[in-house]
């Protein structure tokens, strides 16, 4: 039987082992609750492995009257990844903070390592408690001089510093936010700033409570993305050994972002459809083909205008250097492959998991088949389900609206599915009401007047004729050799 207890061995003797301590920071206001459930499921698995001594630190209130509905017995119990069975930390390894400014300075002072498991709203809020609690002496950058034709002169490139040994001192920042692109906002505010390392990365997953449980747990299974450290970040092996007595799978990658991208857009697609309808759960609503297609057609629209953004950038970027001078044959001839990428979070790639959702299965068989096939839990309740029942307002505005955004500059003639759908989303959350319509309701305002439903079904009927094709050419295969 497999147990997810991971006790450290006894020390020789003599020898007096010190657990490090862990700092996790999460959205104590009102944005959405899915900062306080990853920061609470995070910090749950660490001290549950009792190889951390774990802190909660509220950022816009007390991380004790957040976590307050949660607890049990004096812990925030968890079940960890491909575990069935509730863990309950010890109480002595899972502490909040004091919601008092001295309180939460000194904690941050006292901590080897820092989550940043907030809501991407606060990360001016975020990044100003970091820089008042770990200050870089005389960290003011100079005001850079210009040139002598008036334009102002390149900054000199900084030199990596030499790889070390760690030591006792050492102290990293760990970003984990969800949504999109806040640790690489994040790291901007704070680079340079500050003494610890930043380690940049993204929570591919989603965390719910479970209510019958009474303990956190995976809604969507995924994996920790961090970025691959560097060479003067040698010494921060040992905070991803800390992570990974979480029992939570880590991917190591050049950027993030793709990752993160990805993965957002396919937790939100999934899940925001489903927690506008009456359905207790998100695998309820998915078994229904219309509120599938409306899932199809965000995913369709975000991942278009990503490559297209993507390739833009990158040409622009080619004629600048052309410009320039300073390009070469091999940088002008590569062709785009950046691509958002969801593997964290399922084996479909965007255009497989698009045809799937826009095939015409019976719901009854789709039920059935969904816990399966969708990589969302059966019998929990989404996050976005629990921020419109409780007050949270932000679930899209770090996810679709800053898809929204960013791709679209807001103009909703080219995202018309993926507008609507927030847009809805945040009336019901501005109204405070617990939404209960109908799948024919989100369905009908979701593809009133705009072309994309045609382009999703284009996509199932192509998905029925390879597949009719290659039974075909197996059933031809069969009978030829057969014979």
């Amino acid at each position: 039987r497999k147990t997810f207890a991971m006790a450290p061995p006894a020390p020789p003797p003599g020898v007096i082992h010190v657990k490090p301590k862990v700092v996790v920071l999460l959205s104590a206001g009102d944005e959405s609750l899915g900062s306080c459930f990853l920061g609470a499921y995070i910090g749950g698995l660490l001290a549950a492995a009792q190889y951390s001594d774990v802190q909660f630190l509220g950022v816009g209130g007390g991380a004790r009257a957040l976590l307050a509905p949660y607890e049990v017995d004096g812990c925030y119990p968890v079940v960890p990844p491909n575990f069935s069975e509730v863990v309950r930390p010890p109480k002595q390894w899972c502490q909040c903070v004091a919601d008092q400014k001295s309180a939460r300075i000194s904690a941050l002072k006292a901590a080897q390592m820092v989550l940043v498991c907030t809501d991407p709203t606060q990360t001016d809020e975020v990044a100003a408690l970091l820089l008042e609690a770990f200050p870089r002496p005389q960290a003011t950058k100079k005001p850079r001089k210009p040139s002598k034709k008036g334009k102002e002169a390149k900054p000199p490139e900084k030199a990596e510093a030499p790889p070390r040994e760690p030591s006792d001192g050492d102290v990293a920042i760990v970003s984990l936010n969800p949504g999109v692109s806040a640790a690489k906002e994040l790291w901007h505010k704070l680079d340079g700033l500050v003494t610890p390392d930043f380690i940049s990365g993204s929570a591919c997953f989603e965390v719910t409570y479970s209510a019958s449980q009474k303990a956190f747990r995976l809604l969507v299974r995924g994996a920790i993305v961090l970025r691959r450290l560097s060479k003067s970040q040698k010494h921060c092996e040992k905070f991803l050994d800390l992570l990974s007595t979480t029992a939570m799978k880590l991917i190591f990658t050049h950027d993030p972002l793709h990752h993160s991208w990805g993965c957002a857009t396919v937790i939100s697609a999934l899940t925001v459809p489903a927690a506008l309808t009456s359905c207790p759960t998100a695998c309820d609503a998915l078994s229904s083909w219309k509120l599938r297609l409306v899932s199809a057609a965000v995913l369709l629209e975000v991942t278009d205008l990503l490559v297209e953004a993507f390739s833009t950038a990158q040409k622009n970027s080619q004629e600048r250097r052309a410009a320039s001078g300073d390009v070469s044959r091999r940088q002008m001839n590569r062709e785009a492959t950046w691509r958002p990428s969801a593997s964290a979070v399922t084996l479909w790639s965007f255009a497989s998991l698009i045809s799937f959702l826009s095939l015409a299965v019976p719901d009854v068989v789709m039920k059935a088949a969904s816990a399966w096939i969708l990589p969302v839990e059966a019998n929990l309740t989404s996050v976005a389900q629990w921020d419109l029942r409780h007050g949270g307002r932000n679930y899209v505005a770090s996810r679709l609206r800053y898809a929204l955004k960013v791709l679209s500059q807001d103009r909703e003639s080219q995202m018309p599915a993926t507008a609507a759908l927030v847009r809805q989303f945040e009336e019901a959350a501005q109204e405070g009401r617990v939404p209960n319509l109908t799948v024919d309701d989100v369905f009908r305002d979701t593809f009133e007047s705009n072309a994309t439903l045609e382009r999703v079904q284009k996509k199932g009927r192509s998905l029925v004729l390879q597949l009719l094709f290659c039974f075909c050419v197996v059933l031809l295969a069969i009978v030829y050799f057969g014979t």
